[in-house]
């Protein structure tokens, strides 16, 4: 059983990972939030909402999404 803080850390890595810019990754992050409280405010599991694989997750949460992935040769230019 997750709890918010642990889905939150996980997508934020998995979105890092896969070069998410900072901003989506700050914005998918803030609406994710808003997601679980809600699934919890309503009395639903948080895996309700993010299923048993936080991974998988926030892969198809960036994709559905259209969060804006920069280019690998851009991001090891900026680290």
């Amino acid at each position: 059983m997750f709890d918010i803080n642990t889905i939150l850390n996980g997508c934020e890595l998995a979105w890092r990972q896969q070069s998410v810019g900072p901003t989506a990754i700050t914005d998918m992050r803030n609406e994710l939030e808003l997601h679980l409280v809600d699934a919890q405010s309503a009395g639903k599991s948080l895996e309700s909402v993010v299923g048993s694989n936080i991974e998988r997750f926030a892969r198809s949460w960036t994709v559905g999404h259209a969060a804006r992935v920069i280019p690998v040769s851009v991001s090891t230019v900026q680290s």
